[in-house]
């Protein structure tokens, strides 16, 4: 048994595998030659007691992915995994990631660089692996942005081969088949986050839930602002009028990769105004493509597959409301008559994101992004003591200096911008590549919104919000993540 704070204790356990372990307090009970004579289907190193808890594969399902990672559903009955899920990571078909070797090796996912660039935060620069990376970027990065409230980083665990094998084999005819056919769960990673299910709402002191379903709305919100760089070159200049969401939907649909653009507008879900919110929440229910997934009790019932472009739209069809599946399973949950639910959905999200923090302080972590990419460029080919083409013409670019830029190089003119940039020092060039990074990351992430009727009465502790949907008189109570 051993604390992984304790680097003493750590050093001696000889499993190198579980470096990951060194920045989070975790207790595991096994030797290295009992991991090693595992050859089974199951995930281990979790605790009950004294006792190893040995998971088999079929406890577990296919709930979702993305580009980077697979999710998979509980079904078993350890209560340290009941209402969890398990994120694990992908690896390209033709692969089996990182080889053994090198996990032996106990090196850290990131370059030297990247560890000197992320050097204040000393866990997402030591990580020894992908998992535990994305555990110390959400909680030592993320959190102190958004709040412990709106963010899990998850716990890590360690997962066998074999159980990533079997999972591998298990999954493989219930997802997408463009997914399938391009990546697997990674069998080499050695770890996994388990994480909070996020589209139920746990049990709470005091509360007698009634059996009504759980119901979630996931929201990709993507970039709330528009950019006023003055790094911005002239050509690109579109770029400070016209959203990036509304550009991307233009060349998805010259690409043939949607049937229509949708009218969702970032800006106005940013905008904090209560009418652009509403126009907003309905656009994405028009036309949700993968920026908007309704689930209830856990399972999809509205939005795209795991994903996967434009595979299913509210458009009209043979129906004149193209709403009627989801309005017939919020039956149980929304009081009210047919054809309406889904409007008092629309309703409750809109109440819940209008007075809520949470759009806010995403916002401002995606104005960390001051310079843009053709300005954060420079600073990044900086660090690499390298200089491309495009940094050695600047001279001969055209800056575009219609927007004022709050910033303190707007009072620079011409090639001034670029001499000032290529003045930082390679500490400041560190922070400009690190907040436009961090600012990355807001702009792709997704918010999930669970809402769950209240007995009448009832009223809940700090970690909810009590929403009224006023048309009916229920009462939701409801929690955010991102």
């Amino acid at each position: 048994v051993f604390w992984g704070e304790r680097p003493s204790v750590w050093s001696a356990v000889g499993k190198p595998t579980w470096g990951c372990w060194k920045c989070v307090p975790c207790v595991l009970h096994i030797t290295t030659h009992q991991m090693k004579e595992r050859h089974d289907d199951q995930l281990v190193m979790m605790m009950e007691g004294d006792h190893v808890v040995a998971l088999q594969a079929s406890h577990w399902h296919f709930r979702g992915e993305g580009a980077a990672n697979i999710v998979l559903g509980y079904g078993g009955s350890f209560p340290a995994f009941t209402g969890k899920v398990l994120r694990l990571q992908k690896v390209s078909g033709d692969r089996r990631g990182e080889s053994s070797a090198t996990r032996e090796a106990v090196l850290p996912v990131l370059t030297l660089e990247e560890q000197i660039l992320w050097g204040c935060w000393p866990c997402v620069a030591a990580a020894t692996s992908v998992s535990a990376l994305n555990q110390a970027f959400a909680r030592d990065v993320v959190i102190p942005f958004l709040g412990d409230r709106h963010v899990d980083p998850g716990e890590l665990v360690p997962v066998s081969t074999e159980f990533s094998d079997a999972m591998n084999t298990a999954i493989h005819e219930e997802r997408p088949e463009w997914r399938a056919k391009n990546s697997k769960i990674d069998v080499m990673s050695g770890d996994a986050l388990l994480i909070l299910d996020h589209s139920m709402i746990p049990s709470i002191a005091g509360v007698k839930w009634n059996a009504t379903p759980t119901v979630s709305v996931e929201i990709k919100p993507k970039c709330g602002f528009l950019p006023i760089s003055v790094f911005i070159a002239k050509e690109n200049a579109i770029k400070k009028r016209v959203s990036r969401f509304s550009m991307h939907q233009h060349l998805k649909l010259a690409r043939g990769m949607i049937k229509t653009v949708s009218r969702y507008s970032p800006l106005d879900l940013f905008s904090g105004s209560y009418e652009k919110i509403r126009e907003a929440i309905q656009a994405l229910f028009e036309t949700p493509q993968n920026n908007l997934r309704v689930f209830v009790d856990g399972v999809l019932v509205f939005g795209t597959s795991a994903g996967c472009p434009d595979s299913q739209s509210s458009e009209k069809g043979g129906t004149d409301y193209p709403f009627e599946s989801v309005d017939r399973t919020l039956k149980r949950i929304i009081s009210c008559r047919d054809g309406k639910r889904v409007s008092l959905l629309q309703r409750l999200v809109l109440e819940f994101l209008y007075s809520s923090e949470s759009l806010s302080l995403l916002l401002e972590m995606q104005k960390l992004d001051l310079y843009d990419i053709e300005g954060a460029i420079h600073a990044y080919y900086k660090l690499l003591q390298k200089r491309n083409k495009t940094c050695l013409g600047s001279e001969n670019r055209k800056v575009d200096h219609g927007i004022a830029d709050q910033t303190k190089e707007n009072d620079l003119e011409g090639n001034a911008l670029f001499d000032w940039l290529s003045s930082l020092t390679l500490e400041d060039c560190r922070r400009v590549v690190r907040d436009y990074l961090i600012a990355a990351t807001a702009k792709d992430c997704s918010i999930m919104i669970t809402f769950k009727q209240l007995p009448i009465g009832t009223t809940v502790d700090d970690d909810f919000t009590q929403t009224y949907c006023l048309e009916n008189g229920q009462n939701f109570c409801s929690k955010v993540c991102s």
